[in-house]
């Protein structure tokens, strides 16, 4: 894609700090100290890029933080700037901002999300299907709509994404439970400190739980205890631990009573610390699985032939 641009120092107070036409985030972002003592030794290094707007009015396609921190330092009345001129069509300046930002680092899947957002608005999908191939993905409609639906989470869901708190996939997962359960869960994910799995189970539990009973987690997690057992507080990691259990009880109540009973009744053999009993998986069926350790295979050959004989026997 071919257009014109030209290097011209602009005044600031040209440049519309308020227009969000181009911008990637929905949050407002200042400049962190290490921009801002940067810019205030050596200015600004790369130069912003600004569509022009009508006469001396320029929107900005890149470089925000870099412009808002050159107007907080207040060092320099104006700045060197590549301006795209008025008639540039859309297509063109977004491709150029894509350009740009993957440049500088990855995109965040809702930079992503609210570029092809805000692309599509500007132009049409036909014209922002190609572009997925800049960012790894295959140009196929059907992943920019997948892509397009996580728009609609709530702002806190969003914003968790954004800084890479939650997984895509579970991300994904969110869409199926309400604005306030999705809050609730990202709460509950930052209180808690969970990676990946322990997201994922506490997600998919809390879908199960909140369409089994029709009720909202808040009021599923009404009954969650706030001490131990024995009535002690519990600290970040055995909080978390202890709700995914709660829920998992709460969800699957069953499974976790045949797995008490199952446990008292291991208990009762007061087998030694060489002899393990373990279950199939969620009880599928009846069977009970005998291990046993030995420190070697001499240790084996003197009790195998004795075990055969008894398992010939049964």
């Amino acid at each position: 894609m071919n257009f014109t641009s030209q290097i011209l120092l602009v005044p600031i107070s040209a440049i519309d700090h308020e227009d969000g036409t181009y911008s990637l985030t929905l949050w407002k972002e200042s400049p962190d100290e290490h921009l801002l003592t940067s810019i205030k030794r050596f200015g600004i290094l790369h130069p912003p890029i600004l569509h022009k707007n009508g006469n001396n009015s320029y929107r900005i396609i890149t470089g925000n933080k870099r412009i808002n921190a050159a107007k907080h330092l207040a060092q320099e009345d104006s700045i060197l700037c590549r301006i795209i001129p008025e008639n540039t069509k859309q297509t063109a300046i977004f491709s150029l901002l894509l350009e740009d930002a993957i440049a500088g680092r990855p995109l965040s899947i809702i930079e992503q999300i609210i570029f092809f957002e805000k692309l599509i608005k500007a132009s049409s999908t036909m014209e922002a299907v190609p572009m997925l191939e800049q960012l790894g993905y295959k140009p196929q409609k059907h992943i920019l709509d997948n892509l397009l639906k996580l728009r609609s989470l709530s702002e806190p869901s969003l914003l968790a994404m954004h800084r890479g708190t939650i997984q895509l996939k579970n991300g994904r997962k969110l869409l199926n439970l309400s604005e306030a359960d999705q809050n609730q869960i990202v709460q509950l994910i930052n209180e808690l400190h969970f990676g990946g799995s322990k997201q994922q189970k506490l997600i998919d539990l809390c879908i199960e739980l909140t369409k089994r009973k029709n009720m909202s987690i808040g009021e599923i997690l009404a009954d969650f205890p706030s001490t131990d057992e024995h009535g002690q507080p519990m600290n970040i990691p055995q909080q978390g631990a202890a709700l995914l259990l709660w829920l998992q009880n709460k969800c699957f109540p069953q499974l976790s009573q045949r797995e008490n009973d199952f446990k008292r009744k291991v208990a009762r053999l007061n087998l030694p610390s060489s002899m393990h009993i373990g279950h199939t998986p969620a009880f599928e069926n009846k069977e009970i699985i005998l291990s046993l350790r030995f420190p070697d295979w001499h240790s084996l050959d003197n009790v195998l032939e004795e075990l055969n004989k008894l398992i010939q026997k049964k």
